[in-house]
């Protein structure tokens, strides 16, 4: 039921961006042995070329962050400097004004829980 209702979240999320299609989907692991951190990082292109990624937890909460397209790499805009970058290896690693911060595997994965 976990399942259904995280994807059905994504789903709802995901309608706001009008036609959106999801180019890439990542697990962040970021502590390691501990799946209480884990997060599904989705990241989808709407039919007018605009840019999201959609984050859902493992308590089945989510965050859609609007985010701009530079050649490999997503920019959030926040005050942090955050952005994303996707590698040829099909990685998605995050940075911000201090540089690298972690990197999520490529997964086909829609819950959390397909992390690990």
């Amino acid at each position: 039921m976990l399942k259904y209702s995280i994807i059905c979240i994504a789903a709802i999320v995901l309608s706001g961006v009008a036609s959106a299609e999801v180019v890439g989907r990542w697990c962040d692991t970021p502590v390691p042995g501990y799946r209480g951190t884990d997060s599904v990082i989705s990241l989808a292109v709407d039919n007018s070329g605009k840019y999201s990624l959609l984050f859902v937890y493992g308590d089945g909460s989510s965050r859609t962050v609007k985010v701009r397209k530079d050649g490999s790499s997503y920019l959030t805009g926040n005050d942090f400097g955050e952005y994303y970058t996707t590698h040829a290896t099909g990685r998605l690693s995050l940075y911000d004004n201090d540089g690298l911060i972690r990197t999520a595997m490529p997964t086909t994965a829609t819950s959390p829980k397909g992390c690990r």
